[in-house]
C-alpha cells in the first residue's frame, strides 16, 4: 500500500486557479474603491473652493457702494447706467469691478475692488491711486480654482438704483455640482 502525502498537479493547479479568480475579483473591487474616494475628494475639493469663493465675495461685496463696471465674456463693457436695462437678466462676467469707501493707506488710495476670472480662477485686487494720481490694477489674488463661469444679475429698486447683486457660481460639467446663488445687498450704497 501506498502511503499519500502530497496533492497531486491537478489539486495545485485548481487551488491556484480558484485562488486567482478570487484574487482578481478583490482587487478589482479594490481598485472601483479607490477610484470612488478620489472622486469624491476631488467632488470634495470643488465644492469647498465653491463655498471659498462665495463666501469672499459675500464678505467683499457686501461692504461696497455698488458696481462700477462690468466686462462680460464677449468683451462688452457695462457702465452703471446700463446695468438698468439688465434687472432681472444675468451676465457673464470676465470681471466686475464695485465702488468703495474711499480708504488711504501706504502712499495709494484705494477705492475700488475687482474680481476676475481667469483661467477657470477667481482673481481679486484693488484699484488704486498714487500720488501722482496714476491708477493701478492688482488684480492677483486667487480665491478660488474650478470656476467655469460666474454670472451677475443686478438687483435695482424701483427707481433702478443699485441695492445688491445676485451672482452664480458655476463649475465645470464634469465635477457634476450645482451652481451656487446667492444675493447680497450693498452696506455702503450712495443714496
Amino acid at each position: 500500500m501506498i502511503n499519500k502525502k502530497g496533492f497531486t498537479l491537478i489539486e495545485l493547479l485548481l487551488v491556484l486557479g480558484i485562488i486567482g479568480i478570487v484574487s482578481t475579483m478583490v482587487f478589482s473591487i479594490f481598485i472601483t474603491n479607490i477610484k470612488n474616494f478620489e472622486r469624491n475628494q476631488k467632488k470634495i475639493e470643488v465644492q469647498q473652493n465653491m463655498r471659498t469663493a462665495v463666501e469672499f465675495i459675500s464678505r467683499e461685496v457686501i461692504e461696497t457702494k455698488g458696481i462700477l463696471e462690468i466686462k462680460d465674456i464677449n468683451r462688452k463693457k457695462f457702465n452703471v447706467e446700463e446695468l438698468r436695462n439688465y434687472k432681472n437678466k444675468e451676465i457673464e462676467i470676465k470681471y466686475v469691478i464695485f465702488s468703495t469707501l474711499l480708504e488711504a493707506r501706504d502712499g495709494y488710495e484705494y477705492n475700488r475692488k475687482i474680481f476676475a476670472l481667469r483661467n477657470n480662477k477667481l482673481v481679486y485686487g484693488h484699484i488704486r491711486k498714487n500720488m501722482n494720481n496714476i491708477t493701478e490694477t492688482s488684480a492677483n489674488m486667487e480665491i478660488s480654482f474650478y470656476i467655469n463661469k460666474i454670472t451677475i444679475e443686478p438687483i435695482l429698486d424701483e427707481l433702478d438704483n443699485q441695492k445688491g447683486i445676485s451672482f452664480t457660481i458655476y463649475t465645470k460639467e464634469e465635477y457634476d455640482i450645482k451652481p451656487i446663488k446667492t444675493s447680497i445687498y450693498f452696506r455702503n450704497m450712495e443714496v
